[in-house]
């Protein structure tokens, strides 16, 4: 897709393109709004009322927008991958060029505030017990989020296993 009709450049910032390309290999790009602009995505958050300042405690799979020049605009994005301690994992893309983790504490200075993406739209199957996990798979490409209470394939497993680089 080309979010508002723009054509994407090999040397654009690519953070944005990085969260909406897990949106869209994951089949959820409803839930997660796919654009290449972290301004735009902020903004597309906001229209919907899924954007949250600072002082929100946000959850696993929730959109994490910093704020680099202090001036109230997002100028990177990544998702929340674990909350302990007051630290946040988060994964970004363009992070130093590549795909990495960053570790943060949860009042650092940088954060503008956090998209919280409408996941139970997507999980409207999943029990309780087992969402959190269900997203975590999803985001980590375990999973493709479909079927979550059909059995597995033979096949299916092996993929699994191998996708956690168990085989």
């Amino acid at each position: 897709p080309l979010p508002r009709g723009y054509q994407i450049k090999s040397n654009d910032a690519w953070c944005a393109m990085f969260v909406s390309a897990i949106g869209i290999k994951l089949g959820i790009s409803d839930i997660i709004l796919p654009e290449v602009s972290c301004y735009y995505m902020l903004e597309a958050y906001k229209k919907i009322d899924r954007f949250k300042d600072k002082s929100y405690h946000a959850t696993i799979g929730d959109l994490i927008f910093y704020d680099w020049d202090l001036n109230k605009r997002p100028n990177h994005v990544g998702i929340i991958l674990n909350y302990s301690n007051n630290i946040y994992t988060v994964l970004e893309g363009n992070k130093n060029k590549q795909v990495s983790t960053r570790d943060i504490s949860s009042d650092y200075k940088y954060i503008l505030g956090f998209a919280t993406p409408n996941y139970e739209i997507a999980q409207k199957d999943v029990s309780d017990w087992a969402s959190i996990y269900w997203t975590r798979a999803k985001l980590a490409g375990i999973i493709d989020g479909t079927r979550p209470k059909d059995a597995c394939t033979r096949e299916e497993v092996i993929t699994i296993l191998g996708r956690l680089n168990l085989l």
